[in-house]
Formats: structure tokens, sequence, C-alpha cells
């Protein structure tokens, strides 16, 4: 199936059903609990944007800066135990219940206890996210840069999985393992440097870091106070344009870069579909794309814009990295733990009909 897509009419549903025998991931559907006007009629590509009035949409309160996922974040964790030799990188300050914010980032307060840059990985994995949805959408991932001697507060994008926990129970329990190992050794800190010459180690073993680098705490993250989704029609309205500019802004990229390659398809979604406990609106819609597009480096492409899709209304997040075939990009969602309704291979085409362009896990 189209990953967090199940819309389309029934018809359709029995013919995929008989020439895929079933399989999670084939393209199937189910009915929207409400249709979109504006969505399903949304603004052409290069068509101006009226901008939204500004009395009438309230920005939503966000906590933290939030910094993405590089190279090194998306495949990070494995840590092991903290050392216990040496100076703690960092100290983790939050504590007690944490709200999440609206768009679904875990906010994360950290105090840097070196006189260097304190940089790395940051990995919030939750507990009660069902096996089906694939270890790498149980856990939230960011790059970690807090300056020497400060505090800074990050937010941690959490895969929608994990939201629908939380959308579901009101709270989860998430560790947060902040892995300080871009930070350089010891004893190439010249504040530090006599300090690690003096910690003590037994002959024939490696000597101490000097650096725990590690730092874990077990956290109870509640819903945003204002909840997830729109607040009203206008913000609603505010965040579909948005959708339409970032479609838009992504096009060119999309059509020299990626266009006539395998690409991974990580989220396919229009308003009113339900699916991971919600009932999905504009504002969830951009606010999953952003969180994929914080970790990914992903793209937007409205579907009505290529002749690949066999639906012309969906939002869809694709992969900035293209692959020969669709098993390399199918190798890529399972190396990255996403499971079959998470993760896809997609032909993005401006020519090419919809046969042919999708494949599942």
């Amino acid at each position: 199936m189209t990953p967090h897509t199940r819309w389309r009419p029934l018809a359709l549903v029995l013919m995929v059903v008989a020439l895929l025998s079933g399989c999670g991931a084939a393209e199937k559907s189910s009915t929207p609990a409400a249709a979109s006007p504006t969505s399903s009629a949304a603004a052409t590509l290069g068509a101006p944007v009226q901008a939204a009035p500004p009395s009438t949409v309230q920005a939503r309160a966000t906590t933290g800066d939030r910094l993405g996922c590089g190279t090194s974040c998306q495949s990070a964790g494995g840590y092991g135990a903290p050392g216990d030799e040496g100076v703690d990188a960092v100290t983790i300050l939050s504590s007690g219940p944490v709200p999440l914010d609206p768009d679904g980032y875990a906010p994360l307060t950290l105090r840097c206890n070196l006189p260097v840059p304190c940089s790395g990985e940051i990995l919030a994995c939750a507990k009660g996210v069902p096996e089906s949805a694939g270890f790498g959408m149980a856990c939230g991932r960011s790059d970690e840069e807090v300056g020497p001697g400060a505090t800074r507060t990050l937010g941690i994008a959490l895969p929608t999985p994990v939201l629908a926990v939380v959308a579901a129970q009101g709270s989860t329990s998430v560790q947060f393992t902040v892995n300080t190992v871009r930070t350089p050794r010891c004893e190439e800190i010249p504040q530090l440097a006599a300090q690690c010459a003096a910690i003590p180690w037994p002959h024939n073993s490696m000597p101490p870091e000097g650096i725990i680098r590690t730092a874990v705490a077990d956290l109870v993250v509640t819903e945003p106070t204002t909840g997830f989704g729109a607040r009203s029609a206008a913000d609603n309205a505010a965040s579909l344009r948005t959708l339409e500019q970032t479609a838009a802004g992504d096009h060119p990229f999309v059509s020299a870069e990626l266009a006539d390659r395998w690409v991974v398809q990580l989220s396919a979604k229009r308003p009113g579909v339900v699916d991971d406990g919600f009932t999905w609106d504009d504002t969830l819609i951009l606010d999953e794309h952003q969180r994929l597009r914080d970790r990914f480096a992903a793209k937007l492409v409205w579907s009505g814009d290529w002749t690949s899709f066999d639906a012309e209304d969906l939002w869809v997040t694709i992969s900035s990295t293209t692959y020969p075939d669709a098993a390399g990009a199918l190798g890529w969602c399972w190396q990255h733990g996403m499971g079959v309704n998470y993760c896809a291979a997609r032909l993005v085409s401006a020519t090419r009909p919809p046969d042919g362009a999708f494949a599942h896990q």
C-alpha cells in the first residue's frame, strides 16, 4: 500500500487485491472520514498563492531548536552503557512529564559540560509502538549541537507511530540517549588533557576515554497542550498554503534530480484519511512532512502534477536520493527499519503511466 494511504474507491481496491494477493504494502483504500474540497483541488504549481490574513491565523508555539538529522544521525544507535571514568559530556536537564510540541517534536534540554562544543546525535525511542511499524519508526532522531558550557533546548522529531501511541494513551515513556560522539578526544582538549592523563587504567588495556559521551534519561512525554492537528479552519487553510508552497519550491529539484528514477516514498496522504488513529487534515500532513524532511532531507510532491500516480490528490513525501531500481529503494526501507506501511519504492514522472511506478516491501 502507499504508506499511510487507505482512501481509494472500492472497485480499485478489489483490483489491487486481485493483483497483489493482499500484500500489506500494496496501494489500498479506506473510506475518508471527510472530504476536503480545498485540498482535493490544490492550486496548480506556479499559480499565485494568497497569504493568510495575519489576524485569523495563530502561530503554534514550538519549543527548542530543530537541527534535523545528518548522515551519521540517521544510523545512530547501539551506544551501550555510559562509561564510568571521566567528565560527563552533557547533562540532560529535562525532567518530569514533557509536553510535546503541536507538530510532534519532543523538547529536550541539555547542558554541555565541556570547554568545547558538545556535538553528536540524539535518539528518542518510545515504548508501545507496534512491531509492524518497524524499529525505525519507534525512534526519533536529531543532531546534537550545544556550545561549550551552554544550555540549549533541542526539538526531536518523533515518528507518526509514536505520536499515535501518545494520542491514544495521553502519554508514553521515551528513552532519550545523547551520544556526544563528534567531540574531540579528551587528550585533544587542552583544558582537559592533564585531567585525562591522571585517570588510572590497568596495563594491557585501552586507556580510558576521559569523557563520558553517553547520557540517558527515561522521560514521560505527553500530548501537546493544544492537541495535534489544526485548531481552526484558518489554521488548516494556512497549512494548505504552506503545503502548496513547499511542493512548488521542491518541484524544480524533483524534476531535475529525482524524476524518472526510483526513490523512497515515505508518506502519501490527503485530508480525511483515517490512519494511525488520526483523521488527517492539512496541518497534520504538513507536520508529518516536516518531521520526515528534517530527518531524511525529504521532498514534497503533489501527485496531480505527475502522471505516474493513480490518484491526483495526494501529498507525497519522497526521499531526495535515487536508486537504479525498486529493489534499491526497498533495501533502504529494510536497512532503516521502516515497516511496510511507512516505506515503499516510487517512480515520480511527468511522462510515465502509473503502471510499474510503485513497489512495496
